[in-house]
């Protein structure tokens, strides 16, 4: 599984999958286990937990196709005393946010 840990000045701290490797974790149970591990050492190092499930993952295939990206991003109020995540499915310079 290929993912690029990222800190862009619109998105902010993210973890970067292109589609076609997200959609790699469908047919392999070695590379969901990769995206997995990949998505909680990025939330960890922020203090936040997730550790995705096959829903979750699913909830987020459902809006993929090879041809967009998925981004794991970092969200926080403006004095960042608040953090979360959000998932977002990049595709067409359209962000499409995906509730987990």
């Amino acid at each position: 599984m290929k993912v690029e840990f990222r800190d862009s000045e619109v998105y902010g701290s993210n973890l970067y999958v292109e589609g076609k490797e997200f959609l790699k974790a469908s047919k392999s149970r070695s590379e969901f286990e990769s995206l997995k591990n990949a998505v909680f050492a990025f939330y960890n190092g922020f203090g936040l937990y997730l550790k995705l499930s096959i829903k979750e993952y699913n909830a987020i295939a459902e809006k993929t196709n090879l041809h967009s990206a998925v981004a794991f991003v970092l969200q926080s109020d403006e004095r960042q005393n608040h953090i979360w995540y959000e998932v977002w499915v990049l595709q067409d310079n359209n962000i499409n946010k995906v509730i987990i």
